[in-house]
């Protein structure tokens, strides 16, 4: 059985394929605006050399709130995706590509819509408000099995999404949703700010809705405040004796540890281990940074060299 899988890192698209031949791998970049995508699909199949394929299986992605793992790829779901309809996101669309690819089956493993949280996790002051998660849970919660830990803590750090996972005997207990501005500031979303703000900012006629969503996942944190995303930069301009650069940047540090330490408590325990994982997380000196707030919680690893196309299709595997 022939087996595609789609998995969008950080910086592009992976695909391999699996199965009766020899496992075939190629790497692609996001396609800058959807006039492009048909073009990606074409350039995967040259490169791979195959055309068809029994079965498929892609990640992340917003998509309806799901307590399922693992969930059939349907059309309508890849309409939503291409279309944005619940959440704009570079992942979504690793569905698109797969699906104009034409496996016989096509299937998404974790969404970031994936919840599995207790429903008092959902609730807020405000009765018309449910709180949603959107979040990296693929990548929580391999860290998780990995670790054969009972009570741990996991970090997924990226240029975007920084998150925090609570896990107790296997379940998570609550993550973070720094999509929609939980959590700390990243180099591009805003994080956690207050209420108030938001509402003079949204009735005060200057900011449309785009403005403001982007300015929470996109246009925030770092690169609003200096101008750019990329730490080394921002390290350089420190070392050159920017001042408000340091600000900046310490302050995202220090937000990341208090939002890690707001995790702690659902574990009711110390921590067995406190795990770092995602693209960031190989930026050690970062990692070392937000550990001097928080090295008291448990024993502090990183891990960050999953083979993630092969454990997506290891899932797809024990589902067929």
């Amino acid at each position: 059985m022939r087996r595609i899988v789609i998995y969008p890192s950080d910086k592009e698209i992976e695909v391999a394929v699996f199965g009766d031949i020899p496992e075939v791998r190629g790497s692609f970049p996001y396609p800058e605006c959807s006039c492009e995508v048909g073009s990606i699909v074409s350039t995967i199949r040259e490169t791979l050399g195959f055309e068809d394929f029994d079965a498929g299986i892609t990640t992340y992605g917003v998509i309806e709130p799901t307590h399922q793992e693992f969930l059939e790829l349907t059309p309508e779901r890849v309409r939503a995706l291409s279309e944005n309809r619940l959440g704009t996101d570079k992942t979504n669309i690793a569905s698109v590509i797969l699906a104009l690819l034409l496996p016989k089956k096509t299937y998404i493993a974790y969404p970031l819509t994936f919840d599995s949280l207790p429903e008092m996790s959902h609730l807020s002051g405000i009765p018309q408000i449910t709180r949603r998660v959107v979040a990296h849970a693929l990548d929580h919660i391999t860290v998780a099995k990995k670790s054969n830990k009972s009570k741990l803590l996991t970090v997924y750090l990226s240029g975007g999404e920084i998150s925090t996972a609570a896990h107790v005997n296997g379940k998570i207990l609550d993550i973070t949703n720094s999509f929609d501005g939980e959590g700390p500031m990243t180099p591009t979303r805003s994080g956690f700010f207050h209420q108030r703000c938001v509402y003079k900012m949204a009735l005060s006629g200057i900011f449309s809705k785009d403005d403001l969503i982007s300015k929470i996942r996109e246009k925030g944190g770092l690169l609003a405040h200096l101008g750019t995303s990329d730490l080394s930069e921002i390290r350089l301009k420190i070392k050159n004796g920017d001042t408000k650069a340091k600000l900046i940047y310490d302050a995202m540090v220090y937000q990341i540890a208090k939002s890690i330490g707001r995790m702690n408590p659902l574990l009711k325990d110390k921590a067995e281990a406190l795990i770092f994982t995602g693209p960031l997380s190989k930026d050690y000196k970062l990692v070392s940074e937000i550990a001097d707030y928080i090295a008291y919680i448990g024993p502090i690893s990183v891990a960050n060299d999953f083979d993630y196309p092969r454990i997506l299709d290891d899932i797809l595997l024990e589902r067929l």
